[in-house]
């Protein structure tokens, strides 16, 4: 009986609009999801590299695009801390402005809940309880329009502060709200929690345990459901959450039922912390003073010419920090947002990397799916909270996961690592040079296995011999060290510790640079000192030997230099080329065949793999004998 094969998404209504899944499916039982995730494409994270510290500030609300003033907030964070350490200044940003920042963050963390459980409620079948909860999300999208003029996008939380002040009557129209929505937040409840048929599509399904909650990297909801208490706000405060009475809550079977309580729970807790920043609220700044960070405010602009000319350079050129960089880390709704922000004394960030909490619970719906039913990946999509937005930040990303990935998630269990696979097949191959000879071609017969060694031997020592002569062979050990070398960090360019565009790169450049400095001590050792054996008894002047000497050191780095790049070109090209062919026919071949082909195919490319890192190695252990033979003129 073969398994079925499908797509759900991204036309599905639970998919969001850009997720795609490849389920596969034994009768209605899931055995595999995977998930992807490129149809949304961003490219967030190098677009902020071409704007200013204060223009990159928007991107942040069309990250996660129902957490808006939470990201924003990390974002000022960030910022605020690089430019405050950078030139060591110890300084806080006004209190009013905290405790404004704290509220509109508690908000947002309603505005999340309210979609994250209602719409799967949707997804699941209840209506209800949706029409309900967004009456009352209108209302706090209107505290959004009030205090910067837009419902969603408001970048209103900025470096040094806040934009704007609070509005007339806001904080009474806030606290009304909030003593309203509690009874809202009860009628929801009466209505789903002890619902029998929610409890069925929700009750055991998606469990995961604090352990694999910890290896996957949950965050937020997922990972508090499993019993682990872990909050930012309480474990890491920033902005004095630390000065709020508030709990963590945590479950104890953490199912999509008891993730979705949580979320329930977690906002009653948001309006405890909403109320009691309003109770804090005093008259003061919203924005650091002084600093190069924040702009001018308005009301000196149209009055003072100095203030004018700083307000328009700070919005056109911005304002420069330091080289200097930090990560900074938020509690956001959906779990642990955090920036990687890296300064090089520019207005620009000189690197921007953004660490989305739904990015890694994303490569969990695979185990979280595992032996249940088709209709229950609508309810662990939902249970997720997946926003889309957040996801494709970057363009290289994806297409890292897309080439370099794809084999792993798509043919091999997540316990069995690509590192094995490959030491398996190196096993392999070693046990076929036992039957078959790499260079005579000749049978290996008896079960000595001296054999293989004298064979490698005679292999390399007949190659030093037709390239360099004779005398070579007192270079056998460096050869023979070179040639295993080699070999092994071109299978090292092949397995996960580098499986990864920049990490091929790392690989194959450090090979390449450590051959190039060693051939060039070597080689001015052995003959760069005749060079000076020659040149300094023949009374030459004083002062034009460092010059010949700097001459001589060049000329064998430039040599190495070209072999290096050789050596690098070669190495990448190889293997960028066997997996850009691999990873597409094994694409085209996951629609068209089922059963054991696509296996077959991996485990080829896999070998081609694996035989073009020995040629490569060969070729190159060929390169330095006939480098050697230049040096030394042995021929």
């Amino acid at each position: 009986m073969k398994n079925f094969t499908l797509n759900f998404g991204p036309q599905h209504p639970a998919a969001h609009g850009v997720l795609r899944l490849i389920v596969e499916l034994e009768s209605e039982n899931v055995v595999r999801v995977e998930p992807h995730i490129g149809l949304l494409h961003r490219g967030t994270e190098k677009l902020i590299e071409g704007k200013t510290y204060t223009q990159a500030l928007p991107y942040f609300d069309r990250l996660d695009y129902v957490s808006m003033n939470v990201q924003e907030h990390a974002y000022s964070l960030a910022v605020e801390r690089l430019y405050l350490d950078s030139l060591d200044i110890e300084l806080e940003i006004p209190q009013r402005a905290k405790v404004i920042r704290v509220l509109f963050s508690e908000i947002t963390r309603v505005l999340n809940h309210i979609m994250a459980t209602t719409t799967h409620a949707m997804d699941v079948g209840a209506l209800t309880p949706f029409l309900w909860a967004f009456e009352e999300r209108e209302k706090l999208m209107e505290f959004y329009e009030r205090v910067s003029g837009a419902r969603m996008h408001a970048a209103y939380i900025r470096p040094g502060g806040v934009a704007f002040d609070l509005p007339m009557n806001i904080s009474e129209d806030i606290y009304k709200f909030v003593i309203q929505y509690r009874k809202r937040l009860e009628e929801i409840e009466d209505m789903l929690i002890n619902n029998r048929i929610w409890k069925q599509r929700l009750v055991d399904i998606g469990i995961v345990s604090a352990e694999e909650a910890l290896n996957y990297g949950f965050t937020g909801p997922l990972l508090r459901g499993a019993g682990i208490v872990y909050d930012i706000r309480k474990n890491y405060p920033y902005d004095d959450y630390d000065k709020y009475d508030f709990k963590i809550i945590i479950g104890e079977e953490n199912n999509s039922y008891t993730r979705f309580i949580i979320r329930m729970k977690e906002m009653y807790q948001s309006l405890s912390i909403i109320e009691q920043a309003l109770n804090n609220l005093r008259p003061g700044l919203i924005k650091l003073e002084g600093v190069n960070i924040t702009a001018p405010d308005r009301a000196f602009v149209k009055k003072d010419m100095e203030s004018c000319i700083n307000h328009f350079k700070f919005f056109s050129e911005g304002f420069i920090i330091p080289a200097n960089e930090n990560y900074t880390i938020v509690e956001a709704p959906k779990g642990e947002f955090g920036i990687y922000l890296n300064a090089n004394d520019t207005a620009k960030p000189y690197r921007c990397r953004i660490k989305a909490p739904g990015f890694l619970h994303l490569q969990g719906l695979n185990m979280m799916s595992k032996d249940h039913l088709l209709a229950d990946v609508v309810t662990l999509i939902g249970t997720q909270d997946i926003v889309f937005g957040e996801k494709m930040k970057s363009l290289f990303e994806q297409f890292e996961i897309d080439l370099y990935c794809i084999i792993i998630t798509r043919f091999f269990d997540i316990s069995i690592t690509t590192i094995t696979v490959y030491l398996g097949l190196l096993m392999v191959i070693v046990i076929g040079m036992y039957k078959v000879t790499l260079y005579k071609a000749t049978i290996i017969s008896g079960n000595n296995w001296q054999h293989i060694g004298e064979m490698i031997y005679e292999f390399v020592v007949d190659l030093i011999i037709e390239q360099v002569g004779k005398p070579g062979i007192l270079f056998f050990p460096f050869i023979m060290s070179l040639f295993l070398f080699v070999l092994t960090l071109n299978v090292m360019g092949l397995i996960p510790l580098s499986f990864t565009v920049t990490g091929q790169l790392l690989v194959t450049f450090t090979l390449a640079i450590t051959i190039m400095i060693g051939i060039t001590i070597w080689g001015f050792r052995i003959h760069g000192i005749k060079f000076l054996n020659i040149f300094v008894p023949s009374g030459i002047e004083p002062w034009l030997l460092p010059l010949l000497v700097f001459i001589e050191i060049m000329s064998y780095v430039l040599r190495p230099i070209s072999l290096a790049v050789r050596l690098f070109a070669n190495m990448l090209a190889g293997h960028l080329l066997i997996h850009i062919i691999g990873v597409a026919a094994i694409y085209l071949m996951q629609f068209y065949f089922i059963g054991v082909l696509p296996w077959i195919c991996v485990i080829a490319f896999m070998f081609l793999e694996l035989g073009i890192a020995f040629l490569q190695a060969y070729v190159f252990v060929l390169l330095t004998l006939i480098y050697i033979a230049n040096i030394i003129n042995l021929h």
